[in-house]
């Protein structure tokens, strides 16, 4: 039996998660498919809410990037 995570104790879903990877790295859905070690058309599916669930160490990889995403700079 695989392991699973859910970002329930989270204030963020991995489609909400997904979405913000991408964009603050640039990522296509498939270079992100990449980095996960999964194919394209899951990464779009978990990015439009169709998966939820996913193995720890897919959602654990995923929230890695998350909290390590690069930051935007302030406007001064």
């Amino acid at each position: 039996m695989r392991a699973r995570i859910r970002v329930a104790a989270m204030d963020r879903d991995f489609a909400e998660i997904t979405s913000a990877v991408l964009d603050a790295y640039g990522y296509s859905e498939a270079q992100l498919a990449r980095q996960l070690n999964v194919s394209q058309p899951t990464v779009h599916r978990i990015k439009k809410g169709y998966i939820r669930t996913l193995s720890y160490q897919v959602g654990a990889q995923l929230i890695d990037l998350y909290e390590r995403r690069p930051q935007p700079l302030d406007a001064a």
